[in-house]
């Protein structure tokens, strides 16, 4: 038996825990721990489309069993992209509750890999303007089913797991980009130093042949042309 608790008290209290860091895995596994105690889940699911790699990316899950694990490819085959691509530009239902993973085959395809076989899935799918931005998944827990009550719950928590969604990505994008800036920085360094210690960068790459020939010349007091 779950507790009962006022709707707007339990959209506060889960926000407080969704928006808790930028660190998705450790909100997620919060956020778990405290709606678990009024809606029956074994796990949370924050799932993007990556185009380009044809395949759902579940960027964090956390689950009873298996605790918090990430970035987590679930491929795609023809029929899968299609409905993925429809559900970017349609205008599905907000939320969707299925009561056995076979019931699309978007669970056909992540039930085996994510862990949900034979459980109830509610779909919480996260949109700003129009624009989906990916999907929140609850699994119940073995053998318990979701009511009325548990649906409409879960689907208050649109607004901060979209939020969540959102700077998630952004602090990810981020990242990558200081991470380049710092290559980036670390080439340019390496460069310079090879000026400073007079060699040419390249020297000892595709200019090797022209540097052979400069040094053969160098001595000599000739005009020399070069071609090329």
């Amino acid at each position: 038996m779950h507790s009962k608790i006022n709707r707007d008290e339990f959209l506060k209290e889960a926000t407080l825990r969704i928006c808790s860091t930028l660190e998705l895995d450790e909100a997620l596994q919060r956020t778990r721990d405290y709606i678990s105690q009024f809606i029956p889940i074994d796990g949370l699911f924050v799932n993007i489309y990556e185009k380009e790699k044809k395949a759902i990316r579940t960027i964090v899950c956390s689950t009873v069993a298996d605790g918090t694990r990430k970035d987590i490819i679930t491929p795609l085959n023809e029929e899968a992209i299609c409905y993925v691509e429809d559900v970017a530009v349609s205008q599905i239902a907000r939320i969707e509750h299925k009561k056995h993973p076979t019931d699309s085959i978007m669970g056909v395809l992540e039930a085996p890999i994510l862990g949900y076989i034979d459980r109830e899935i509610l779909a919480l799918h996260l949109s700003v303007e129009s624009q989906h931005i990916g999907v929140t998944l609850a699994s119940a827990l073995p053998g318990s089913k979701f009511n009325e009550e548990d649906i409409r719950l879960f689907e208050t928590l649109h607004e901060p797991f979209t939020m969540a969604l959102i700077n998630a990505l952004t602090h990810e994008k981020t990242n990558h980009l200081n991470q380049r800036l710092l290559d980036d920085n670390r080439d340019f360094i390496r460069q310079l130093s090879a000026c400073k210690e007079g060699r040419i960068v390249g020297s000892s790459g595709g200019l090797k042949n022209l540097m052979e020939i400069v040094e053969q010349v160098a001595p000599m007091n000739n005009s020399v042309l070069l071609l090329g």
